[in-house]
């Protein structure tokens, strides 16, 4: 579908198109100013009735976060990663924000997955990748997942829905071709 004409000239809609989940990260650890930004963009996203049911865990400790990548691939099925023993959920970037919403809101789940987009948007702005990762879902349904809910230190009600991932990127994410017929004029 074509865009209007001069449009690509909009930096919104740029950032927009470009913005691809990337699988590949530097060791290098973000700076907290840009982690800051990318958080209070997430925090400044739309939600239903203004309830702002979400609530961001920034984690940079790479200890952490392959302790929650082994809980995770186990609580998913180990047995279905077993031809990729080297396989890393969070792709080995070095900033995992995982993303809770609060339990029987009808609206969180959307309300995360706003807030979820607008960080990686907003990371892409400042050239970090960003991947989101709904595979720790069954880590956090899970007894297992109670020692990590634990350490997050969440607010009464919330419970963790999924993460998204950050960092510099290490390769090129491949840009697919986008699928025809996805809109209907009426």
């Amino acid at each position: 579908m074509p865009f209007h004409m001069g449009v690509m000239n909009n930096e919104v809609i740029k950032n927009i198109c470009k913005r691809r989940s990337y699988r590949a990260y530097k060791p290098q650890q973000i700076p907290k100013d840009a982690l800051d930004t990318i958080l209070n963009c997430g925090l400044n996203s739309p939600s239903a009735k203004n309830k702002q049911a979400w609530f961001f865990t920034a984690i940079q400790d790479k200890q952490l976060i392959d302790e929650l990548n082994t809980a995770a691939i186990t609580a998913f099925g180990a047995d279905k990663f077993k031809d990729r023993p080297d396989y890393h959920m969070f792709y080995n970037a070095p900033t995992v924000v995982v993303i809770s919403g609060v339990k029987d809101d009808r609206y969180s789940l959307i309300d995360c997955s706003i807030a979820m987009q607008t960080m990686c948007l907003a990371a892409e702005s400042i050239d970090i990748g960003s991947c989101m990762i709904g595979m720790v879902k069954p880590l956090f349904d899970s007894p297992a997942g109670e020692k990590f809910i634990e350490k997050f230190n969440l607010p009464e009600g919330y419970h963790p829905q999924f993460a998204v991932i950050f960092g510099y990127k290490g390769n090129a994410a491949k840009i697919p071709e986008r699928l025809p017929n996805k809109v209907a004029y009426l």
